[in-house]
């Protein structure tokens, strides 16, 4: 055949087109599919929107909540039509732009949808084949961006590696570590992933450019099972996030047989829609719950601590399960023929789809460029670009040009909460059976993420640990700091260190000189920054504001706890109303109405007087603040011994008194608990009323073992909640009634009313010593109360001598009803009302016998 007649690359493209059947209007295309995937993404951001509209309900943050949530549920169920995908889109970028906080997964999260988005043809076919290209470019750029972050030295250490961190927590899950072996290559997996992230753009670079369905087969399996692994693990060690913005992007590394795939699926489903849907979504449902008890059976069905709280670990480790193998079925369905009723994808270049892959890129090149002081788009790599000591193999500080990296501080110590906990380990909220994991195989379970600012609500996870950050980051925090407490102070030394090139025989090959290069040694100077030192002259550069073009840094993070303290309207809270509307004046207030003249409704009425403004137009104060409990992890009973000569402290207090330290306990003072409601703050010898003591007469001693606080002029001794070896000793003076209380009770329908005089038993208490030993530890009882101390309650009253020396016994001297019942506590709290126990305790106590809303 002559060359004239050889047909071009171009004319068979053109021709497998016109050969190509159309599609059906209904039928499902890779855009369909990403459509789908961006409407369960979008998810995270309305859960995060949710709790910050439940903490703070306000217009500013009830309207995106409700406009991404509009739109999420259209793409839920409209994936085909464009206008929804583009809506969802335009409008998933603006709230994350507006409410972002720009850590790793929202840059991925803006990339992805960009690469869709900038991509926009009204020929459908043809936004495909641009959509296309886009996204495979995108995933190029990613993979070999992370790849080269992961070459560094700490990458590769057994002990501190993310890489074996992640694996360790992978295979402890109850399914893998019984098939763990001794021989596990640990050190081997973060060499395998560095070849797989540098593997996977060059395969995916070769299936693009030679139209090989075996690389990119390549790609789409071992991405989907990479991904998968890391969504897995238990929170707080699972990165769902980044795997559920991952999922949508190998949907156009094999777009034919993404669609392919999902019209299958979809089709089948449709055909019994009830039954089918029904079954679908019940059995995934069924996983998400059961999922917590498989996973982590020693939480017994909680969930385990997640950050940021999103709440869907459970959800969405059983969803990346199920895209994963949707995505294993892309992997190995075959190559579309000519007559499915899906359209051939030829990926086209665009200018626009160019500039997601240019972002990555850009982003990537921050850390090196000295912008951002962490790794931008592999965190968990363990690169360290600061300080002036880099552990990549690839760079080092040569394009530091700024400096910022290399002026860094190392903070010793300070009481500010936004330095203080600058850096959090999550290691130490690991569930207890991935701790022993990780320890038996000699893996270290730290797990170090720096928040963004104002954004760790929680308690610290461990004590404070001293750490190096650059100067621009506290910098940063401090100028931002609008109201500096008098009591703050921040410990630190700044260091300026030489630059370590790694490229430096390649300055030489071009003959220029780095401008960093004369600094040969680094310079530190000590410094203690707090209020009588603000604003001078020594402080000017920490205090000074940071330009908008240096201050790159994370979007500020709503914060979880209660801020509101003003709401507008009526004050609703549960059942009952917070200000209620009108209440009847007392009768002894109100002695000019003459009782004997009430007759009817309407005169009672003239009696009534409001309390409260109950107007929509006005702004009032909440009468109560509701915060989000603390549960993870559960805090164990603990003290605090603060002397007063010694504050302020700038380490923490010692738990117990120290040592052969005589306390004054005569002029001391004690805030304990006499009941469920009651507390009282009293001194020795003072008189205390509380609510009646069953089963006590005048002149009895009793104990009190709930102690808040004990304290005296020189020393305060705190606990939390309790001080387990404090007790108050009480003797008691009198049980009486109290005087009348009139109480009034009016229904208007039936036209009834009384009045009713009601006197209530209370017991009056002197208070005769407190004790504090810090060496007392009050172990439970081993056996039950004796049955000659039940006869008394028995009978409802004290035995005399002569009636328990009547009372049968064995040749052992033990009574025979001990043969019938041992004295075990029929139920919880029962021997403390019948004031049978050694001391009485009240909640939180948690050696209190009863709950918290029952005694």
């Amino acid at each position: 055949m002559s060359r004239a007649a050889t047909p071009t690359r171009a004319e068979q493209t053109a021709s497998e087109k016109k050969a190509t059947p159309e599609a059906p209007a209904n039928s499902m295309d890779a855009i369909t599919v990403f459509t789908f995937f961006w409407s369960q993404l979008m998810l995270l951001q309305c859960v995060k929107l949710f709790f910050i509209f439940k903490s703070s309900r306000t217009v500013q943050n009830a309207i995106p909540l409700v406009s991404l949530a509009i739109v999420d549920f259209l793409a839920l169920v409209k994936p085909r039509c464009r206008y929804v995908t583009m809506t969802s889109l335009l409008v998933g970028f603006v709230v994350i732009f507006v409410t972002g906080h720009y850590s790793n997964h929202i840059f991925a999260d803006i990339a992805l949808g960009s690469c869709i988005f900038l991509t926009y043809k009204s020929d459908r076919s043809e936004w495909v084949n641009r959509a296309t290209w886009a996204m495979r470019a995108m995933v190029i750029a990613l993979y070999f961006v992370t790849g080269i972050d992961k070459m560094n030295e700490g990458w590769a250490s057994h002990e501190y590696s993310c890489c074996i961190l992640m694996f360790g927590g992978f295979v402890g899950l109850p399914l893998f570590k019984f098939w763990v072996p001794s021989w596990a290559p640990w050190d081997f997996m973060p060499h395998l992933a560095v070849i797989i992230e540098i593997g996977l753009p060059i395969a995916l670079i070769l299936g693009a450019a030679k139209g090989k369905y075996f690389w990119l087969r390549f790609v789409c399996f071992w991405g989907a099972l990479f991904h998968c692994v890391l969504a897995e693990t238990v929170s707080p060690m699972s990165v769902y996030p980044f795997t559920m913005a991952m999922a949508p992007m190998y949907t156009f590394v094999l777009p034919e047989q993404a669609a392919l795939v999902a019209n299958t699926v979809v089709n089948w489903l449709n055909a019994k829609p009830i039954l089918r849907w029904g079954a679908f979504l019940g059995l995934f449902a069924a996983f998400v719950s059961a999922w917590p008890m498989l996973m982590a059976p020693e939480l017994e069905g909680a969930m385990p601590f997640e950050y940021p709280p999103y709440g869907l670990w459970a959800f969405a480790a059983v969803w990346s399960l199920c895209s994963c193998v949707y995505l294993l079925c892309v992997t190995f369905w075959p190559a579309p023929k000519s007559d499915v009723p899906v359209k051939r994808v030829y990926p086209k270049r665009s200018l626009l789809g160019s500039i997601p892959w240019i972002f990555i890129c850009c982003l990537a090149a921050c850390p090196y460029l000295g912008i951002r002081n962490y790794p931008a788009l592999a965190m968990f790599s363990n690169l360290r670009t600061e300080g002036g000591q880099p552990n990549s193999h690839v760079f080092g500080d040569d394009f530091d040009f700024l400096g910022y990296q290399r002026d860094y501080v190392t903070v010793h110590s300070t009481n500010i909460p936004s330095i203080e906990w600058a850096q959090v380990d999550l290691g130490q909220l690991f569930t207890s059976e991935t701790k022993r994991f990780l320890t038996e195989y000699n893996i270290s379970s730290e797990f170090w993420i720096t928040p963004p600012f104002k954004g760790w609500p929680y308690p610290p996870t461990r004590e404070f640990v001293p750490y190096s950050t650059p100067f621009v980051e506290l910098r940063r925090r401090i100028a931002e700091m609008k109201d500096f407490p008098k009591d703050a102070y921040i410990n630190y030394t700044r260091t300026q260190a030489p630059p370590q090139l790694r490229l430096a025989k390649v300055w030489d090959i071009f003959g220029v000189a780095h401008p960093m290069a004369d600094l040969d040694k680094p310079a530190s100077q000590d410094f203690v920054y707090n209020s009588t030192v603000r604003g001078t002259e020594a402080f000017k550069d920490l205090e000074t504001p940071l330009s908008p073009l240096v201050d790159v840094k994370h979007r500020r993070r709503a914060s979880y706890a209660h801020k509101l303290e003003f709401q507008v309207g009526k004050h609703r809270g549960g059942e009952n109303m917070k200000v209620p509307h009108k209440v009847p004046k007392h009768p002894l207030l109100d002695t000019d109405q003459n009782m004997n003249e009430i007759v009817t409704y309407a005169d009672l009425k003239l009696r009534w007087n409001y309390v409260g403004d109950v107007r929509r137009n006005r702004m009032n104060m909440r009468r109560k603040w509701k915060s989000f409990p603390n549960r993870h992890p559960k805090r164990e009973v603990t003290t605090a011994f603060v002397q007063h000569d010694r504050m302020p402290f700038i380490t923490e207090p010692p738990k117990d008194p120290p040592p052969g330290m005589k306390l004054d306990l005569e002029n001391a003072f004690v805030v304990f608990l006499s009941g469920k409601w009651l507390q009282h703050k009293a001194t020795v010898g003072d008189i205390i009323q509380t609510e009646r003591i069953k089963r006590k007469q005048a002149g009895d001693q009793i104990v009190f073992g709930s102690v808040l606080l004990v304290g005296t002029k020189d020393w305060t001794l705190m606990g939390k909640p309790v001080i387990p070896y404090a007790k108050v000793h009480c003797t008691i003076e009198q049980q009486t009634l109290t005087k009348d209380q009139v109480s009034f009770i009016y229904k208007p329908k039936r036209r009834w009313f009384r009045f009713r005089r009601v006197r209530y038993w209370v017991t009056m208490l002197r208070l005769d010593r407190i004790e504090v030993d810090p060496r007392y530890s009050e172990a439970p009882e081993d056996k039950p109360l004796k049955p000659v101390r039940l006869l008394d309650m028995w009978a409802s009253r004290w035995q005399t001598p002569e009636e328990l020396r009547a009372v049968q016994r064995d040749e052992a001297g033990t009574m025979l009803a001990e043969k019938i019942y041992d004295g075990t506590e029929q139920a919880p709290g029962h021997h403390q009302r019948r004031g049978l126990v050694e001391a009485y305790r009240f909640y939180p106590d948690p050696q209190a016998p009863h709950q918290r809303w029952h005694w």
